[in-house]
């Protein structure tokens, strides 16, 4: 993970409807996480909670990553108006 931040800057751990009663994924996604330029998106409709510094959404992950997609289609054409 720390290759990755330092070869291309930040990076986004997103996690999709990991619950609580196994937690592995949970605790991977926290453990990566924590590294600097690393952010984790937790995705989960019935236990969304995430620790500090992370975010938290509480949705299914198809409407999360389709809305998440919208958002970052709608910041590239922006960014390429605006130049």
């Amino acid at each position: 993970m720390a290759e990755v931040a330092q070869k291309h800057g930040r990076s986004a751990i997103v996690e999709c409807a990991a619950g609580v009663a196994i937690p592995t994924v949970r605790r991977l996604g926290e453990t990566l996480a924590r590294q600097p330029a690393a952010t984790l998106v937790r995705i989960n409709p019935r236990d969304p909670r995430a620790p500090t510094r992370a975010i938290s959404i509480a949705a299914g992950a198809l409407e999360s990553i389709n809305a998440i997609e919208a958002c970052v289609t709608d910041l590239a054409i922006s960014s390429k108006t605006a130049h």
